[in-house]
């Protein structure tokens, strides 16, 4: 039997192979020792979940399976199926990967909109269409590194485009006044 456990301290992390034939009350307890337990906020960081995240012209909340947009006009919209997250993000990015958003402190402070969240979840939507390794291979691969090596020409990328457009859409047919 092979084991992989994850183990993240201080912002590192660490993962251990362990090789037992067989896993005993004692094993376990040793491994408890080198674990660490996220706590629920620690985990809501890492993974979204029940955040609330105040952006340009409203804020976004995590519940009912997934992320309201409360405009400061009133207006709202639900993302079905998509958590938020403010960690594991570079500053003034954002991006989407297995049903969580993921948005800088920095940008969400400073100009992320109700439309940049749109746009993301049009990633979203793109990897529910597509599966998640067509989805890494044929976008997030290419949109990372078009967005690092060629920013001024990265929203111009067929499947920048496309999730704008997804996205867009999703909102418009979404769009509680």
């Amino acid at each position: 039997m092979c084991i992989f456990l994850l183990k993240l301290h201080n912002n590192n992390c660490k993962i251990y192979v362990i090789m037992k034939k067989k896993l005993t009350r004692s094993s376990i307890d040793e491994i408890r020792k080198e674990m660490l337990i996220l706590n629920s906020t620690e985990e809501r960081k890492v993974i979204g979940g029940g955040n609330r995240v105040q952006i340009s012209g409203g804020y976004l909340e995590e519940k009912d399976g997934g992320t309201y947009f409360y405009g400061n006009n009133g207006g709202s919209v639900f993302f079905s199926g998509i958590s938020i997250s403010t960690s594991l993000v570079a500053d003034n990015a954002a991006y989407q990967m297995s049903g969580t958003i993921h948005v800088s402190e920095s940008w969400a402070n400073n100009g992320f909109s109700v439309y940049d969240f749109a746009h993301e979840y049009g990633h979203y939507l793109q990897q529910v269409d597509m599966g998640t390794y067509k989805y890494i291979t044929d976008v997030a691969i290419p949109s990372v590194y078009s967005a690092s090596q060629d920013p001024a020409n990265h929203s111009s990328k067929p499947y920048e485009q496309q999730a704008t457009n997804l996205g867009n859409q999703y909102l418009e047919n979404n769009w509680r006044p």
